[in-house]
């Protein structure tokens, strides 16, 4: 780090590494939570400004962004700016959670090789979540299909998969949740929509819908209905009781709802809608063909009023009357495939995109009453259009999401903030956008990205989100060693001493390496060859994983190397020849030397023991000590941290990390609180997922004495709490971790 003395201002050099083989997959799905459904007519308002998480997964990786609050002293030369910015912006404060910085905030590793085409959150326990509410991590479960026959349940808190179950029907194309988030579609290869139960936090098949000759591409609900109450019988004195009883059960049933139907695009030019209760076909809408050639419809929605929209591989955007299955309007929007669709909060805009890299805004407008009806009507056109990437957009997202709720159940959103367009594809750039419609001039609308003072989405600057691949490039400064990792592989550089130029320029005077010529005389660099006296590649290794390598480390010393997937940490001792090569011996015996330092995970609390549920050693977050003598490591599941002495003949495990997770714990004369069952408003306690209650999200452990552990007033504790077992496991995991050191004679204590 370099100091500035005139500008009294720290300034960091950056060395940019170019010989580092660096290829971020593409962003083939988004995906935004679900807000806790509206049983009532009479609604509240939702606060757009709670945090909330976004999934998006590069191919083979799905990862988890999260956007927080940004304080003023956390922006450095952009605090000045702040109250300038506010003001444009449409807030009173410049310090208000509007400043949002967003960043990866978790990677979950899936199968390899494997992808991820369609995702889907839905709510774990629906009833419990408060109407409106934005549910918190552990309330939620994520889905996820990759073009083959089974669907994969993610586990969040724990990155790992919890469960996997086949479809039954072939391929999955497509996948949608239900408003209510009790059952899931699948569109399946054989022409036939599989749903599956997500009732009481289980996963199973529920029935079978339709069987068509064609592939289902596309599947939406349609709005669900309030539960129609059973027609009045004639009764006489005798069943008055009975009636009163009925009358009971009925208003009990008033604020449940069904599905009503479900719509799909089709390969084969055509959108069907089904029932989706009966599973019977109701309409078969056909869309426009060229020569005789099938149309592709790619993607589908459905508004709160029944409207279906769909894009379609001809870049044709349609809109259709479900009640009649007619064609309300029509619009060549794309110049190619239509790919992705979402909907605003609202549900009076719609947004489209695909191969022509163009986004697409639809507006619905109110015309004014005509004199032979006297009364208005509304109509879809087309508003705006934005190229905000480079390539094919696969993938689009609004925050805050809509559900298809008909007019009197609609949710109303607070109107002085813009809702957050998300957007990815083959250019592997997160483009957030704000979306709000250029015809809200009511009130100073706000721009929750601060890119302009504009908020509508056609004059509004869109915000490119960087993807740092953490953990994929590590050095060896001892060493002068640079490792990089892929999917399956690691490369290995050495920058060599003694050489004239700095290090700065070994890194970055890319111009000086051998290059190649092309058809036109322009010269290329060789990414395998260095100068000699620049940098050399002296390791490539592929891996045999089961899934993604999710972290490696190299140590100090450049003498050993750790690499994880998600179930087995490798290690290895790594030896210079006398040519300057590389070769790395790998102790093979290291995955039998940390398993019986990690306890089975429990089979209990009605949790299937699958093939992803086996005692593995794989680890989140690896880290070698200064000088090279231990290995710290942060296992996936259960997340245990040991530290690992590598100064013997054979590594063998010191110590043994598990305080974080135990609800009740005791180290010495301090005790370790873990947090307290939470209840809803309503008094209802939270229900256990996977055997334990979640806390909320970022609570923390409390310490405190072991004298404070009973009441400080004398009074007994309250027996309607929740009874709590003494050193119940909790379900932590640990993303990534630093070591720190107090003395310099830290290290010469034998048993850390």
């Amino acid at each position: 780090m370099a100091l500035d003395k005139k500008n009294d201002a720290a300034t960091v050099p950056i060395h940019r590494c170019r010989f580092v083989d660096n290829a971020p997959s593409a962003i083939t799905a988004l995906a935004f939570p679900p807000i806790a459904p509206t049983l009532s007519q009479t609604q509240g308002q939702i606060n757009r400004r709670q945090s909330a998480a976004t999934v998006w997964n590069p191919c083979y990786r799905p990862c988890k962004w999260k956007h927080r609050p940004l304080r003023v002293d956390e922006l450095g030369p952009r605090a000045p700016e702040l109250p300038r910015m506010g003001r444009e912006a449409g807030m009173n404060s410049a310090t208000e959670a509007i400043f949002i910085d967003k960043y990866v905030f978790q990677t979950l590793p899936g199968p390899y090789p494997s992808k991820v085409d369609a995702l889907a959150f839905t709510i774990r326990y629906p009833d419990v979540i408060q109407e409106n509410d934005v549910p918190k991590l552990s309330d939620l479960r994520l889905f996820s299909s990759g073009g083959g026959s089974d669907l994969i349940e993610w586990d969040i808190q724990r990155s790992r998969i919890r469960r996997t179950i086949g479809s039954q029907g072939g391929s999955i194309w497509s996948l949608a949740a239900n408003p209510a988030s009790t059952l899931l579609a699948l569109g399946c290869e054989d022409g036939t929509i599989r749903i599956l139960s997500l009732e009481n936090d289980t996963l199973a098949h529920h029935r079978r819908i339709g069987k068509v000759k064609s592939r289902m591409l596309s599947i939406a609900w349609g709005p669900p209905v309030p539960k129609q109450s059973r027609v009045p019988q004639p009764q006489n004195k005798n069943s008055s009781a009975a009636a009163d009883s009925e009358s009971d059960s009925d208003d009990e049933d008033d604020d449940e709802w069904v599905d009503s139907w479900l719509v799909t695009g089709c390969s084969d030019s055509s959108l069907r809608k089904w029932d989706a209760n009966s599973g019977q076909l109701l309409e078969r809408i056909g869309t426009d063909k060229i020569r005789g050639e099938r149309t592709l419809v790619w993607t589908v929605g459905v508004l709160g009023d029944g409207t279906i929209i769909s894009g379609d591989s001809l870049g044709l955007v349609k809109f259709w009357d479900s009640r009649t299955g007619t064609q309300m309007h029509s619009f060549q929007a794309h110049g190619a495939d239509v790919l992705c669709m979402v909907t605003s909060p609202d549900g009076k805009a719609v947004y489209t995109s695909g191969v022509d890299q163009k986004t697409v805004q639809f507006s619905q407008v109110t015309t004014s009453p005509s004199e032979n009806s006297g009364s208005s009507s509304a109509r879809w056109v087309q508003t705006g259009s934005k190229r905000m990437h480079s390539h094919d957009v696969r993938a689009l997202a609004m925050w805050p999401p809509h559900t298809p709720l008909p007019s009197v159940f609609r949710r109303t959103f607070s109107p002085d903030v813009a809702p957050i367009l998300a957007s990815g594809g083959l250019d592997m750039s997160l483009v957030l956008a704000p979306a709000a419609l250029a015809s809200n001039t009511v009130v100073k609308i706000a721009n929750p990205l601060v890119t302009s003072a504009e908020a509508s989405f056609e004059d509004a600057y869109h915000r490119r989100v960087a993807y740092t691949q953490e953990g994929r490039v590590r050095v060896s400064r001892g060493g002068r060693l640079i490792s990089g990792a892929s999917e399956a592989g690691l490369t290995v550089w050495r920058l060599s001493r003694g050489s004239d130029s700095s290090t700065d320029d070994v890194m970055d005077g890319i111009q000086d390496y051998p290059a190649t010529r092309t058809s036109k005389g322009h010269s290329l660099p060789d990414p395998d060859r260095g100068l000699a006296s620049d940098w050399e590649k002296v390791l490539e290794m592929d891996l045999n994983v089961h899934s993604n390598i999710i972290v490696h480390e190299i140590s100090e010393d450049g003498s050993w190397l750790a690499i994880s997937d998600c179930y087995e940490t490798k290690l290895f001792r790594l030896h210079t020849t006398d040519d300057g090569q590389l070769i790395p011996k790998r102790i093979r015996d290291f995955s039998s030397t940390l398993q019986p330092h990690i306890p089975p995970l429990p089979s209990k609390f009605g949790e299937p023991i699958t093939q992803h549920h086996h005692r593995g050693t794989g680890a989140l977050a690896l880290q070698f000590t200064p000088d090279s003598s231990k290995l710290v490591v942060s296992t996936t599941a259960p997340s245990y941290i040991l530290v690992v002495d590598l100064t013997s003949e054979k590594p063998q495990v010191l110590r043994r990390f598990d305080h974080h997770l135990l609800q009740d714990a005791y180290s010495g004369d301090r005790v370790i609180a873990g947090p307290k069952a939470k209840t809803n408003p309503n008094g209802v306690q939270k229900p256990l997922v996977n055997g334990i209650t979640k806390p909320s999200e970022g609570e923390d452990v409390e310490m405190k004495d072991a004298s404070d552990d009973e009441s400080s007033d004398g009074s007994e504790s309250d027996t309607s709490s929740p009874t709590r077992e003494p050193n119940t496991r909790l379900s932590s995991t640990f993303l990534r971790f630093f070591l720190y050191f107090p003395s310099p004679h830290f290290n010469e204590d034998p048993h850390l």
